[in-house]
This record gives structure tokens, C-alpha cells and sequence, in this order.
């Protein structure tokens, strides 16, 4: 078979260091410990990034486990095991005959390890699990398998485990069902005994069974001992063939990172669900004496409405090959081709659902899991939602995409992880994709799974635009204002400037408008903002896509409530604008109408002038990280803005939270206020006083807006409401660009001018 011309050319680089690699490789030999320098430097040479270079190649042109890439690898003769020189430096571990394994007499899980000798393995397993145990109830059922070495005599030692001695050698399958039998755990983590788990591993599988509905397995993130990527999930092809997603890859990579549903985990390390025990007692039998089990356990699982998750937090480090060697054609490795008949003859209706073993279906295969396809989202930075109403809105999107059984990529355009902030979106099941590398090329892999491009804010949109329609042109786009910028920004002219010309707001117009006319569909937080651009841009389709909220039951009592209450970041010049107005103008009128009146003023770096010239009656928090006991103790919320655009998310955590608001008209656009109900309107100082102080103190007055403003949270910006507003956004978008595409329309960018246009 002829190599392919991308291996051709690898081969010709790889011939120019074979010298080095097997200087490197019999080092490697010749030595039972590395040096953390000997280390660097051989991760650093040529020699080894070209070996990397040349096994991602091949691996993406052929899957291993398949026909193709046994003929690529014997026609470019390449060297698989030099791949595998650079090792973590092996440390001598003790046979741990004094250690101690937790073992819990009413266990919430039971660890079960089966062994066929290969004891220093076993030693390292256990040992670990000793020192990374977190105090969780558990046993430890080591299963020997008629081990031809001294295991069973050396496990009889270690105080803690639970022995299975096998009279015979029954083969991995069975034994891990006598493992399983013996558990008396509600679930079971099946690990390999050349396995060491680390700190949190036991804490990150228990997680996803809390907060994940209907599972039934969870697999951990696979390692190597020198710290390439293992498997970050298992793929299953339409003929059976398996492959291990991310294998030797980079393990912090993004793609390798969130909560996902995969086709199987590798028994190496997985927790089964006593749910999916109740149902399938173990692993089928006809797959002994090894292979193929994990994957058929996996396809009962989802066969009986229980989903198969891959938890990235959970890492193991696998020492691959140890108990059966890598060769099919000796040993119980022979099995594995053996045990791919078996599963293709039990499972063929189902694979008929599955890619091709092609080579080109990796990366799409790891990505097909949900049900209605994957929401690529691009903003500015990753939504920090405890900081502001943007990125609060932005969250509860996310999460929305996720509940309705999309797949969700997001993309900050800062690059920046935020780790705080994407650890969390990860553990939702949210790619959150910094960094980049080569984020283009796969989204070209991924296009026909992605089912709608959204880019959130123009300057987000006006660099991304261009490269979403060229990468992926058949893909329904829409662009999220987030509010109407130039919108603000000619408020915030007029108001700073009577009568002058905002040039600024005129250049920003023409950038979002461009955006408008070049994407399928454009969303907005309010009818007021939809109202506008169908009146600027009538060709346009304009949905509402409002801030996400849902009322919190419990408040205090009444008489709890004394603050008056302004929030905000200070990031944002309206909020600025407002607490300058507030506290220079409107406070020492409440002052006056109530003496023992106190303001709080909560958000991230308040201007100094502001701070400086507060009576001591004013409280400047800053930051909070819960805003609920704030809420708690406040009377009466404030939004005196005086310019802005979209929806206040101030005013619907407001109501969400039991706290009445006295607003602006501009607080109020979008939020389809009903005057003297849902709240209090007054657009100058003297009267926005005389309205917070009539809230105050008429208690008939204050808890008939607290009702209303909490039904009117959760009829206008409730879950329930946006999951419905989203699924009608994700349509129309698919609809506008359907028919975009029958009658396209150029896209052009605008040559702004310093004065720009009317």
C-alpha cells in the first residue's frame, strides 16, 4: 500500500534522527530511573516532537485497532515503541506489607482490582489509593486471579483489603464479576491493578453521580506515566473497532477537559452505578476472558436509559499494556479481534448509528453525544457571572444549551482560561475552548454536528465573522448584541454633551449594523432594541433574548429588610454615571424623609470621587461573591441610570430575590415594567426620593410589588420561558440561513469615517 504523502514526508524527518532515537530508546533501556533533566531534554529534542508529530499523523489517518493502520504502519516501518521512550521517572515502591486500606463496613463504594500477578503494579495501585483516600466509605476487593507470583501471600499482609482468592484462572471478565458480586458498596469503581489514581479521582466520579440525572458509568481521564493523554473517553466505529480519544495528545487541551457523554470509558477506571447494577449485574461473560466487556457494559447502560459520562477532574495514570501486552497475535491480547465479532454480532443495529472507522471521523465522533447537535458561542472573555448582568446572562444561556441536550463549545476571544469560572463550565459539560491552538481546523472537522454559530457583542463579531463564513459556510449564524451599543453610547453623548454630535455612537452604529445585515439572525434583550433595528435595518430577523432569571423563595422577614440597596459593576459607565447621581443627588433627599436611613453599594472598584464624597451613612462592599444575604437585608433596591441599553439584570435579581425596585425610565426599557406594580418610576432626583421613601415605609405598598416582582421574574425572564425562546432562536436561525443561501447576500465591512453617517 502506498504511505500517505503527509508519512512520506514524516518518514524522511524521522530517518534524519533515527540515530538519536536509538541512542535515546537504549538509554531508556539501560536505565531504571530518569533524571528530571534527562527528562526535559529528551522531551524537548527534535527527535522526540517529530516521533509526536508523526504518531498525532498517524493516528488521525488510522485509528489504531483498525486494518488501515497496521498496512500504514508496516508500509512506513514506523517505530512505535520509540514514541514511548520519554516515561515519569520510575520510583522504587515498597511492597506496602504494613500499609493500612480504608475499609468501611456500610461502604458508599467498593474498589475492585483484579489481578493476575505483575505484583510492584498492584503494590503501586494500592499504595495510592491509600494516599489519595478523602475520607469516603469504601472497601477495597482485591480479586487474585490464581496468580502465578507470591500477590495472593503478599496481599494477605495489608490490613484493610478484602481478598478474593480464585481457585482457578478464570480470565479479567470473570473475576471482575466475582469482584462485583462480593461489593457491598452502592457503586463500584472497576480499576486495573497498573493503575494509580490521584488526589480527588474517588471525589470528581462522585460528583457526576450527584449531579448528573440517569447515570450509569463514569470513566476517569486516562494518563500516561510521563503525562501524555491516554484517553479522554472511548470511541466506537461502525465496525466495532474502538479507539481511545485524545491518545497521546496533549492532556491539558481543552477538547480532553469538560464533562461529556461518550460512546464507552475503559474498564481501567470506571465507576459503575448500583442503578446499572440492579439492571446488569456485571459484565457479559461471552466476552471472556478479556476485551470488548467495557465497551458492551457501556451499550446496556444507554440500552436501559443510563448514560455513559467521561469526567476530565478524575485522572488516573494507566500503565497501558502491563496485564495483557500490546501484541493481538499471543497471550490474551489474541482476544481482542475475537471479542470485536462477538460485540458487532450483539450490537450491529445499534453501530449502524455510528461513524466509519475512516480516519477522518475522530474528531466528530467525540463530539456526537447529545441529541440535537453542538452551539459554537464566541465572547469576549469567559462569562465571569458573579461580576456582572452580561455575563450572568450569558451563564444561564450556557446552561439553558446544555438542559436542552445541546453540546456547547464557547470561545473567549481573550484566550484567557479564567480557571475559577471555566472549571465550573466544564463540569456543566461546556468546552470552554482558550488558548486556541487549532480551534479552526476543528470546527471544520466538527461543521456538519454544529447545528448554530451565535457571536456575542460587535467587537466580538466584527473579528470572527469573516472566518465563520469562510470555515463554516453552511452554518446558520447568529450575532447576540447584547445590548445595542451604539444605542448607549448616544445616550451617554447626549447626556455628557446637549446638543453635540456623537460621533462615536454614529461609527459603532455603522460596525453593528454591518453585523446585523451579515449575520442569518440577530438577537436582542428587549422589544423596546427590537423595535429599533426592524425600524433601521426592516430586512433584518430580530428575536428577544432576554436575561435569564428565576425567583429564590427564600427571603426574610420584613422587618429584617432596612438597607436601601444599589448594585452594579463599576466597569460599566451607566452604573457609574448612576451611583455618582445617586449619591451626589437623590441620597441626601431620602436622607431627609428617612433619618435612619442606610445605603449599600455593592460592586467592583466604585469611582474614588463617588467614595470620597459619601456621608458615613453610605456603605461602599465592593465585590461580593453571594449577593442573596445582601438581598436579605434590603428594603428597597435602586437603579437610577440615566443612559444605558437592554435588559437590567440588577432590577430582575432584584425581583428574583423578594427586594421591591424604584427605577428610571431607561432602567426600565425591556423589563416591561407595569408602573405603581411590578415597581415605582421616577426620572428626576427629587421625585426618585419621594418614591423610594413611600416603598420604605408603606408596608401594604412594599408587599404588593415584592409579589408582583417576583411573578413577573418568573413569567418574563424564567428558565422555562428562555429554554422556549432559545429552541425558537435556534429554528429561525436555521431558517434565515436557508434562505440566505438561496439569495446570498455580499458581506462588507464598513470603512468607518470620523464623522460617520446620520
Amino acid at each position: 500500500m502506498e504511505p500517505d504523502p503527509r508519512l512520506r514526508e514524516l518518514q524522511r524527518e524521522l530517518d534524519e534522527s533515527r540515530q538519536e532515537s536509538a541512542r535515546l530508546l537504549g538509554e531508556s533501556r539501560a536505565e531504571a530511573t530518569w533524571s528530571r533533566e534527562q527528562l526535559g531534554a529528551l522531551q524537548s529534542s527534535r527527535s522526540y516532537r517529530l516521533i509526536l508529530l508523526a504518531r498525532r499523523a498517524l493516528d488521525q489517518i488510522a485509528p489504531g485497532g483498525t486494518h488501515r493502520r497496521g498496512l500504514y504502519v508496516r508500509a512506513t516501518a514506523l517505530a512505535v515503541r520509540v514514541a514511548r521512550v520519554a516515561r515519569r521517572p520510575r520510583e522504587s515502591t515498597p511492597l506496602i506489607v504494613h500499609a493500612t486500606l480504608p475499609r468501611s463496613a456500610d461502604p458508599l463504594v467498593s474498589i475492585v482490582i483484579p489481578i493476575y500477578g505483575k505484583w510492584d503494579y498492584t503494590a503501586r495501585c494500592l499504595e495510592s489509593i491509600a494516599r489519595h483516600h478523602e475520607g469516603q466509605a469504601v472497601e477495597v476487593i482485591v480479586v487474585d486471579d490464581k496468580s502465578p507470583d507470591r500477590s495472593l501471600h503478599m496481599l494477605r499482609q495489608i490490613h484493610g483489603v478484602v481478598v478474593v482468592a480464585l481457585e482457578t484462572n478464570l480470565g479479567f471478565t470473570r473475576a471482575a464479576n466475582a469482584g462485583i458480586a462480593a461489593s457491598k458498596g452502592r457503586h463500584v469503581v472497576m480499576l486495573n491493578n497498573d493503575a494509580e489514581v490521584t488526589s480527588g479521582w474517588l471525589t470528581a466520579l462522585l460528583r457526576v453521580v450527584t449531579s448528573e440525572p440517569d447515570v450509569g458509568i463514569v470513566g476517569a481521564k486516562l494518563v500516561f506515566p510521563d503525562g501524555r493523554l491516554q484517553e479522554a473517553g472511548g470511541i466506537i466505529f461502525n465496525d466495532g473497532n474502538g479507539w481511545n480519544y485524545g491518545k497521546f495528545d496533549d492532556a491539558s487541551a481543552p477538547q480532553y477537559n469538560f464533562r461529556k457523554d461518550v460512546d464507552y470509558c475503559s474498564g481501567a477506571a470506571i465507576l459503575i452505578t448500583r442503578r446499572l447494577l440492579d439492571r446488569v449485574p456485571g459484565f457479559d461473560e461471552r466476552y471472556a476472558p478479556a476485551y470488548y466487556e467495557d465497551a458492551d457494559l457501556a451499550f446496556e447502560a444507554r440500552k436501559h436509559g443510563l448514560r455513559v459520562i467521561y469526567e476530565p477532574s478524575a485522572i488516573v495514570i494507566h500503565h497501558e499494556g502491563i496485564s495483557h501486552g500490546a501484541d493481538e497475535n499471543v497471550g490474551t491480547k489474541r482476544f481482542q479481534p475475537i471479542n470485536r465479532v462477538k460485540f458487532v454480532e450483539k450490537w450491529g443495529q445499534v453501530l449502524e448509528e455510528h461513524f466509519p472507522s475512516d480516519g477522518r471521523s475522530v474528531t466528530r465522533a467525540s463530539v456526537r453525544r447529545r441529541g440535537n447537535g453542538t452551539i459554537v458561542i464566541v465572547d469576549h472573555m469567559v462569562p465571569r457571572w458573579r461580576e456582572d448582568a452580561g455575563s450572568l446572562r450569558m451563564h444561564r444561556i450556557l446552561l439553558a444549551l446544555r438542559r436542552m441536550n445541546y453540546d456547547v463549545i464557547l470561545v473567549p476571544e481573550n484566550r484567557a482560561p479564567m480557571p475559577e469560572y471555566s472549571r465550573a463550565l466544564e463540569a456543566e459539560g461546556v468546552l470552554v475552548w482558550y488558548g486556541w491552538g487549532d480551534f479552526w481546523g476543528y470546527l471544520r472537522d466538527i461543521e456538519p454536528e454544529i447545528a448554530m454559530v451565535m457571536l456575542s457583542r460587535t467587537s466580538v463579531a466584527s473579528l470572527f465573522i469573516r472566518n465563520v463564513r469562510e470555515v463554516l459556510p453552511n452554518v446558520p449564524l447568529a450575532f447576540d448584541t447584547v445590548d445595542l451599543h451604539f444605542l448607549r453610547e448616544q445616550r451617554r453623548a447626549e447626556l455628557r454633551d446637549a446638543g453635540g454630535k456623537p460621533k462615536g455612537a454614529l461609527a459603532t452604529r455603522e460596525l453593528e449594523l454591518a453585523m446585523i445585515r451579515s449575520a442569518d439572525l440577530t438577537l436582542v434583550v428587549s422589544d423596546y432594541e427590537k423595535k429599533v433595528l426592524e425600524a433601521v435595518v426592516p430586512t433584518a430577523t430580530v428575536l428577544v433574548l432576554p436575561i435569564v432569571h428565576d425567583s429564590v423563595r427564600a427571603a426574610s422577614d420584613d422587618e429584617a429588610r432596612t438597607d436601601i440597596t444599589f448594585v452594579g459593576s463599576f466597569q460599566h459607565d451607566p452604573n457609574v454615571d448612576a451611583v455618582r447621581w445617586l449619591v451626589r443627588d437623590i441620597f441626601p433627599l431620602i436622607a431627609v424623609k428617612i433619618p435612619d436611613a442606610r445605603l449599600v453599594v455593592v460592586g467592583m472598584n466604585p469611582p474614588a470621587d463617588v467614595v470620597a464624597m459619601a456621608p458615613q451613612n453610605v456603605q461602599f462592599l465592593g465585590w461580593v461573591d453571594d449577593l442573596q444575604p445582601i438581598h436579605a437585608r434590603s428594603r428597597v433596591s435602586v437603579a437610577p441610570l440615566r443612559y444605558g441599553a437592554g435588559v437590567k439584570g440588577k432590577v430582575a435579581d432584584a425581583w428574583a430575590n423578594g427586594v421591591p425596585v424604584v427605577m428610571t425610565m431607561i432602567a426600565a426599557e425591556g423589563m416591561q415594567v407595569i408602573p405603581g406594580e411590578t415597581a415605582l418610576l421616577a426620572d428626576d432626583a427629587e421625585a426618585f426620593a419621594d418614591a423610594v421613601a413611600e416603598l420604605y415605609s408603606d408596608d401594604e405598598l412594599w408587599r404588593s410589588v415584592v409579589v408582583a416582582g417576583r411573578a413577573h421574574v418568573d413569567l418574563m425572564f424564567g428558565q422555562a420561558r428562555v429554554r422556549s425562546l432559545l429552541a425558537d432562536i435556534i429554528e429561525q436561525t436555521r431558517l434565515a440561513s436557508a434562505q440566505r443561501a438561496e439569495s446570498p447576500v455580499p458581506f462588507v465591512i464598513p470603512q468607518l469615517t470620523s464623522g460617520g453617517t446620520s
